[in-house]
């Protein structure tokens, strides 16, 4: 079983990483443009 994770993991974990930094830094580059919008 946990060699099966193992085997399984990297590849899953690498695209859920991917996606996650991407929406990272999408919310954060949004929330740095909210926050220019409202100080000026």
């Amino acid at each position: 079983m946990a060699a099966k994770t193992n085997r399984v993991s990297p590849y899953k974990r690498r695209k859920y990483d991917e996606a996650f930094s991407r929406l990272t830094n999408e919310s954060r580059s949004t929330h740095v443009a909210a926050r220019r919008l409202g100080s000026s």
